[in-house]
């Protein structure tokens, strides 16, 4: 719009105005001179309503008018040797213009109005959060200039009053009553254009008051017999709850379902109020039991989480299959090939068990579903730091490590003693890991489908190729 605008100057500056007589006596009106002199112009005008005008000198009698296209929004008087030229507020985003004629006798004169369009811009933030359920105050700051912008709100209960001033809208929000992540939605209108601008309220209690499931593809579910990921969705049911209520609280994640406590009894987490994010953190003890038979009768079976990056997972798969290629082609014997692999496969699995490595979970709600979801994202950059220190992945030829994306959770069993821990399995694979809470956790395809909406890019394809590295590696 401003790039129009300045073109329409330059067009101004170049032509100025058009001076013309109806005279046409004696063939000669190229000689005839003009009797309207124009001194001085400002017909120039900012979106809002302004006045300016002409200077010029012409005999008595001189008349003006404005063309239709602006007829309705611009108005012109002859006042002595002036034109007086007021303009309404533009509040469109594009400029216009109109024609002003001066006419004396049969001489006239023709000048363009021009008129700039309304600008705007939202200057505030787009995701308001507040680790708070109290009532607030937000501020969203804008710059206008001839600009009549609004903000709707498809959440207006939540909302105790919106107010516009000049360079902001103040916007008061009634407190959290919904013992829930509260994400509210307000659009800032202008001319056609949109900004949205979300508002969210929780604290930790908010998320201990629903049920909750871990929900993700586990590839040691992988068989056969699978033909649609459907088949290897793992639900792990239950509820977070607050342990040292306090200065010293922390969440931790309690499965309820009899059926998976076996794989995960429960996950203690961090919480970081600020953002409404949960830290996985690797190594975490998520179950243990005595062992009282066997060789290992009296040592204890502990599962401890994983966190992987699934491209050094493959790598690991690709190494494996390069060893017994050379097996094959006897550049190793079997022996070596074992021990090879009983040498490094138990270091990185051990690695991956460092707490080091962390995983994210961003809490949000999606207002479309009705439902409280939590993607796990990489933790960070002390991830990439923690993998490149890393001596076994240099030893098996994972170099250089250009980066870390943490999108995988193992849960793998130990047998631990005094002073001893020896990795006995895997005892599941989570892929594309995701925390959801719905009202209704009773239907638990709500939730599937939410899931597997949220994980479409992930194809049968890769989990087969992803399962079948894991059995290779945990023969």
């Amino acid at each position: 719009m401003k790039k129009i605008f300045s073109i329409c100057l330059i067009l101004v500056v170049a032509v100025g105005f058009v001076a013309c007589s109806d005279n046409d006596d004696a063939g000669n009106s190229y000689l005839q001179e003009n009797t309207i002199k124009v001194i001085a112009s400002n017909l120039t005008f900012s979106p809002l309503a302004q006045t300016g005008g002409v200077k010029f000198t012409a005999p008595a009698g001189s008349t003006v008018s404005i063309d239709e296209d602006g007829s309705a929004w611009a108005k012109a008087e002859v006042r002595g040797d002036s034109v007086v030229v007021s303009v309404s507020h533009n509040p469109r985003l594009d400029s216009r213009s109109a024609i002003l004629t001066i006419k004396n006798g049969t001489d006239f004169v023709h000048l363009s109005i021009l008129q700039a369009g309304a600008e705007f811009s939202y200057k505030g933030q787009k995701v308001y959060r507040f680790a708070s359920d109290d009532a607030q105050t937000i501020t969203l700051p804008f710059t206008s200039l001839g600009a009549d912008p609004v903000l709707e709100s498809p959440d207006t209960a939540a909302l105790e009053s919106v107010e516009r001033k000049d360079s902001a809208f103040i916007v008061k929000v009634k407190p959290n009553e919904t013992n829930q992540l509260r994400k509210l939605s307000l659009y800032i209108k202008n001319q056609g254009r949109i900004d949205t601008v979300f508002v969210m309220q929780a604290v930790l209690k908010d998320f201990t008051r629903m049920p909750i499931a871990i929900v993700a593809y586990d590839l040691l579910k992988m068989n056969a017999s699978v033909t649609d990921l459907s088949q290897l969705v793992r639900e792990i049911h239950g509820h977070i709850k607050i342990e040292n209520a306090g200065a010293n609280e922390y969440p931790k994640f309690v499965c309820e379902d009899p059926e998976e406590e076996h794989i995960l009894n429960n996950l203690v987490l961090a919480y970081r109020p600020e953002t409404f994010t949960f830290v996985v953190s690797a190594g975490a003890v998520v179950n243990q039991s005595a062992i009282t038979t066997g060789d290992d009768a009296g040592k204890t079976l502990e599962s401890r989480t994983t966190i992987w990056d699934s491209n050094i997972y493959n790598y690991m798969g690709l190494w494996s299959d390069k060893l017994k290629e050379a097996v094959s082609k006897g550049k190793l014997t079997e022996a070596q090939y074992q021990d090879i692999l009983k040498t490094y496969i138990p270091q990185v699995y051990l690695a991956a068990t460092n707490s080091k490595l962390t995983m994210l979970i961003n809490m949000d709600y999606d207002i479309t579903k009705g439902m409280t979801i939590g993607t796990f994202e990489d933790g960070g950059a002390q991830n990439l730091a923690y993998a490149r220190s890393l001596q076994v992945l240099k030893d098996i030829g994972y170099t250089p490590i250009a980066g870390f994306e943490a999108n995988m959770m193992g849960i793998d069993a130990y047998v631990v003693g005094s002073g001893t821990s020896k990795m006995k399995s895997q005892v599941a694979l989570l892929a594309s890991p995701m925390l959801l809470s719905i009202n209704d956790m009773v239907n638990n395809a709500k939730a599937v489908q939410a899931f597997r909406a949220r994980t479409a890019s992930f194809s049968l394809l890769q989990a087969k190729a992803m399962a079948a590295k894991a059995r290779r590696l945990n023969r």
